[in-house]
């Protein structure tokens, strides 16, 4: 199929960055300021 290894690099790719949001909910907007 085609369209599984698009998909599955998309949801890691989400993953990636929903475990950087909850690591990091603060230090993402006030660190880089």
């Amino acid at each position: 199929d085609a369209n599984a290894p698009a998909s599955g690099a998309a949801g890691k790719l989400v993953v990636h960055l929903l475990v950087r949001g909850y690591l990091q909910p603060a230090s993402a907007g006030e660190g880089e300021q």
